[in-house]
């Protein structure tokens, strides 16, 4: 039998984990050890469909860190028949925002991977 609750407990350690990481990579980011100088931040619902269609096409980009709401295979899958021209970009906002996608952060340079420091893992 599942034990929920330990379940639940080992979930909220994780997203302890998570929020804390986000500190430190702002506290990185003030203290200038990420360099953000030529940041854009895409608008939700017009930039970022591009910005993602454009990684999964492959064309590169110049970012340190890219934090972003669309990391699930459902996802994934929209963003593939949005790149196909199969769903359009309204049809595609009406159908992501049923679906509540998850948000990933990504360390694209070795700059940014030097920020993270490995403290321990946990079986769950």
């Amino acid at each position: 039998m599942l034990n929920f609750s330990k379940q639940a407990s080992q979930l909220e350690q994780k997203i302890t984990l998570v929020e804390e990481l986000r500190t430190k990579l702002i506290a990185d980011v003030v203290t200038g050890q990420v360099d953000v100088r030529d940041v854009k931040i895409p608008t939700y619902e017009t930039d970022i469909i591009d910005f993602v269609a454009d990684c999964r096409r492959g064309i590169e980009h110049s970012y340190d860190i890219v934090e972003e709401p669309m990391a699930d295979n459902q996802i994934w899958n929209f963003v593939e028949g949005f790149i196909d021209g199969r769903i359009p970009r309204d049809a595609f906002w009406g159908l992501v925002r049923f679906n509540y996608p998850t948000h990933q952060i990504v360390f694209c340079t070795e700059a940014a991977l030097k920020t993270l420091t490995f403290e321990g893992s946990e079986t769950l």
